[in-house]
């Protein structure tokens, strides 16, 4: 359970971290990871990526701003009134990310095929699998006194 909650941690707070440690230049290097992954897992031709790529940037885009106000939302000593509200509010944002997902399907069956779409969810795994392992590595170099860039 331990290991299940540090990689979740991880996968939630690093790329955070790593983005304001490393600026422009690691948000690049992490952009162009997930195209190498979902291009590989996809197998998107240049005219699907073309296409692919503006709507899954979009919603990658909402799904932060959601995500956002999902960590905004306060849990600790509330009224009963005030409980009820954050629930209701939790519950508005499940849906809208519900929506989001269900708007992104709908955009992308125009550019990609289904049997395309509904491997989205491997390529994501394996990229957040990538993320995570790289920032092991980059963990264990600097415990070792390496800490080199790159």
């Amino acid at each position: 359970m331990r290991k299940l909650f540090l990689t979740a941690f991880l996968l939630g707070f690093v790329p955070v971290f790593m983005l304001a440690q490393g600026g422009e230049k690691l948000r690049e290097r992490i952009r162009a990871q997930r195209i190498a992954i979902y291009s590989d897992v996809l197998k998107l031709t240049s005219q699907e990526a073309e296409g692919f790529w503006p709507i899954y940037n979009q919603f990658l885009e909402d799904k932060e701003s959601i995500n956002k106000e999902q960590k905004a939302i306060r849990r600790d000593n509330l009224s009963d009134a005030e409980a009820e509200a954050q629930v209701k509010k939790h519950i508005e944002l499940r849906q809208r990310e519900l929506d989001l997902e269900k708007d992104l399907i709908q955009k992308l069956r125009k550019v990609i095929s289904m049997q395309k779409i509904v491997k989205i969810p491997e390529a994501e795994r394996q990229f957040r699998q990538t993320v995570l392992e790289k920032v092991k590595e980059k963990a264990k170099e600097r415990r070792q006194g390496g800490g080199g860039r790159g």
